[in-house]
């Protein structure tokens, strides 16, 4: 595996050096990363700015790391979270991600239709000695909508999570800065932003320039609509509060590298690929479906939504053992998180489809947004693998005309099961196995999981289960280009349910 570069990026939103008459606004999501700025001279206020991450795909050189994923169809969740194998940072992580879920069932429970969770997570600092952990959160309930963040801080010298103030040496003195930069914005209310500089912030990160970026919630200290505020204070700031922890956090971004636990990669071979120790097990010689005439053979495509992630390498040896194809739908934060996974996918001759790049429903999302979802993943895979991907499943299901024009814009080919996996949910592996062959129709397209749920025992008795049954395994394009896309494809039906 070669090493990886371990990238700050910094997205900043709209800068306002100094203090304006009115707080700037972006319209771009914190999550599209913008140019890395020059270190500024004079306090920046910004509206839906981001601190600088660093590259996701660290965690593949942890070996005991992987990422969890809560996906519910109902209420539309999806919340994922790293785990490196760290106990006390696992558990913080854990704790967070599992209270994010268990606070929204009820309202999925009175609104199920109407409600979304989603929350994602980026590394705001890597290296041996500290560990910092971004995790953003969407939530839609009662026609309302709000946006919230997190850092989570791991110091290894202690072996503890410690809060945000921990990176700085007189939190008063931080509280001071920040109320400095927000006076006379006249969105900021001063009371809301007193409380929550006596209870701490939420997201205290770092430019790429090392800057201190403080980070609020929507809401918190000024109305819904303004966006989530945020003050990046400048390098002489930045230097006289930071603590010895804070200086050591601020190098874990400026100049990152791997985190603890992990195994420095080995140098890349002549002809090797990126990624070799998330690539299967047994080698295969890629899958051909080429030969397959689906007007004449009975036909199906499994499809694998959600990843990839530390379970797929199983499943792909699964599959190689059987001479399985299979599409993978993946998700681009999962891509950007796993690129040797995704590599080894394509290797082993399986084909890659977009899943957008978080998992959002894009029938609420503006054109825009649902543009970027499409074309930050098509850019990832390709990054990737070098291959374009021609195919796109909404999450959820979810899609509408004007989505499909948009993914039509961008090349994309809409492909919908054919299977509701509603009815799969609640099934133990050997009865989801037995009902997928069962349900299979000629022309049909199965949907389950790339995650740690999915087994490979599954996978093998529902292959060998379609084969028993008189089926021909291809893959989606395959299948659509033999039948004219008149299954599974650009369904008349505005919504239908998948992950």
């Amino acid at each position: 595996m070669s090493r990886r570069a371990l990238v700050a990026l910094l997205a900043v939103g709209a800068l306002v050096t100094g203090c304006s008459d009115d707080v700037a606004t972006e319209p771009d999501r914190p999550h599209e990363l913008a140019p890395s700025q020059p270190p500024v001279d004079a306090t920046a206020v910004t509206v839906d700015g981001y601190p600088a991450v660093v590259d996701p795909s660290v965690l593949e050189d942890v070996p005991a790391a992987s990422t969890v994923t809560v996906t519910e169809q109902q209420g539309e969740v999806h919340v994922t979270w790293p785990r490196l194998g760290i106990a006390a940072l696992d558990a913080e992580l854990d704790r967070l991600g599992a209270d994010e879920v268990t606070a929204f069932r009820p309202v999925v429970a009175t609104d199920p239709d109407g409600s979304e969770l989603n929350a994602t997570w980026s590394f705001v600092g890597s290296s041996g000695d500290v560990v910092g952990v971004l995790t953003d959160t969407f939530r839609l309930a009662e026609g309302r909508s709000a946006e919230t963040w997190q850092t989570t801080w791991y110091d290894a010298a202690t072996g503890t999570v410690v809060p945000n103030d921990a990176l700085v040496d007189d939190p008063a003195a931080l509280a001071d800065d920040v109320t400095e930069a927000l006076e006379g914005q006249p969105a900021v209310d001063a009371d809301l932003l007193a409380a929550a500089l006596a209870t701490g912030v939420p997201v205290l990160g770092f430019t790429e320039n090392g800057e201190l970026f403080v980070g609020f919630d929507e809401g918190q200290i000024s109305p819904a609509h303004t966006g989530r505020v945020s003050v990046v204070l400048t390098l002489d700031q930045t230097d006289d509060l930071l603590s010895d922890l804070g200086e050591v956090a601020q190098a874990s971004l400026v100049d990152p590298a791997l985190p603890p636990g992990a195994v420095e990669p080995e140098p890349e071979e002549t002809g090797g690929t990126d990624g070799a120790s998330s690539e299967p097990a047994t080698s295969t010689p890629p899958v051909d479906t080429g030969d397959v005439d689906c007007a004449v053979q009975q036909c199906v495509a499994l499809t694998f939504d959600d990843g990839p992630g530390v379970g797929t390498p199983a499943l792909l040896d699964a599959l190689g053992t059987l001479d399985a194809p299979a599409t993978f739908f993946v998700l681009g934060q999962q891509v950007a998180t796993y690129p040797g996974v995704t590599s080894a996918i394509a290797a082993a001759g399986h084909e890659l489809g977009v899943h957008t790049w978080d998992h959002r429903n894009l029938t609420r999302l503006p054109l825009p947004e649902v543009d970027r979802e499409l074309a930050r993943t098509v850019a990832v895979v390709e990054d990737a693998v070098d291959q374009t991907p021609t195919l796109f499943r909404p999450p959820y299901g979810a899609t509408d005309d004007r989505v499909r024009t948009r993914a039509d814009a961008a090349g994309l080919t809409e492909v919908l099961p054919t299977v509701d996996p509603d009815t799969l949910a609640d099934l133990e592996p050997a009865a989801l196995a037995a009902q997928v062959v069962a349900d299979a129709e000629a022309g049909g397209i199965i949907v389950l999981p790339d995650t740690t749920t999915t087994s490979a025992a599954t996978v093998t008795a529902i292959v060998t289960g379609l084969r028993q049954r008189g089926f021909t395994l291809v893959t989606a394009s395959r299948l659509l280009e033999s039948t004219d896309g008149s299954e599974g494809s650009n369904g008349s039906d505005d919504t239908e349910s998948t992950d």
